[in-house]
């Protein structure tokens, strides 16, 4: 599933080519949140995300042997260890959306789950589930 997820988040960063000025990628960035937090039926949309457990090293819950970790991210970028070239990419959180700024694409993951060790994302209709491990 580690896999599924950074390919669908490399594929998209690798096949959009437009480019945005800032306040275009900011305006998106609402669009996209807004559309992810309407199609999560479970979760409710005024949530407030404990902004701090998401920090630190996070490894695909489905490779727990893996040699490197799916994503880090600190209080202003996350990395991909995986991703070839550019890995370093900001992001924000916006209600209870992940929002990625690749280069030239706007990845948003709906949170469904944030605790010190646990993060359940939903992104495209796809669910993945990650471990904080401190390695």
């Amino acid at each position: 599933m580690r896999n599924a997820t950074f390919t669908t988040f490399s594929s998209l960063a690798l096949l959009c080519s437009c480019s945005s000025s800032p306040t275009d990628l900011n305006s998106k960035a609402d669009t996209v949140a807004t559309k992810n937090a309407t199609s999560a039926q479970s979760v409710p949309t005024n949530r407030t995300i404990d902004k701090s457990k998401h920090l630190g090293v996070w490894w695909n819950s489905q490779e727990k042997d893996a040699p490197h970790a799916s994503f880090a991210i600190n209080d202003s970028t996350i990395f991909y260890p995986d991703q070839e070239g550019k890995s370093e990419f900001k992001y924000e959180i916006k209600g209870d959306s992940l929002i990625i700024y690749f280069q030239d694409y706007i990845n948003s993951s709906h949170i469904d789950k944030l605790t010190e060790n646990t993060l359940e994302l939903t992104t495209d209709g796809e669910k993945s589930l990650f471990w904080k491990n401190e390695k």
